[in-house]
C-alpha cells in the first residue's frame, strides 16, 4: 500500500520524510498527537471502534484539532465541532451537500 514511499525512503525530501514517518507511525501504533505552537494540538488516527475494542483500519482516518476548550473532529463519516460556550454566542451555518441534505 505504501510501497512507493518505502522504496524512495533514501531519496526523499523533508516533506516526503515527514509523511513517511507519520504514515509508518500510524500503521504501527494507530494514532499520533502533534503539539503545535499557540497550544494547538492535532491528533491523527486510523483506528476504529469494533466489537473487540480499537483496531487499525487501513481505509479509515480521523483527525482532531484542538485548542483550549475547543475542538474540531472529522472522519470518513462525520464532522464535529465542540466548544464550551461561556459567552452565550453560538454561530451555526446551515449548508446543504450535493444531495440536498441539511448539514449543520
Amino acid at each position: 500500500m505504501y510501497a512507493p514511499l518505502i522504496k524512495r525512503k533514501f531519496g526523499m525530501n523533508k516533506k516526503d520524510k515527514i509523511q513517511y514517518l507519520i504514515i509508518s507511525h500510524l500503521m504501527e501504533y494507530g494514532s499520533i498527537k502533534l503539539n503545535l505552537p499557540d497550544n494547538m494540538q492535532v491528533e491523527i488516527g486510523i483506528t476504529q471502534e469494533g466489537k473487540h475494542g480499537r483496531h487499525i483500519e487501513n481505509n479509515y482516518c480521523w483527525i482532531e484539532a484542538s485548542r483550549d476548550n475547543k475542538s474540531v473532529e472529522i472522519d470518513s463519516f462525520n464532522l464535529g465541532l465542540n466548544f464550551r460556550n461561556n459567552d452565550g454566542i453560538v454561530l451555526i451555518n446551515d449548508v446543504e451537500d450535493d444531495v440536498s441534505v441539511s448539514v449543520i
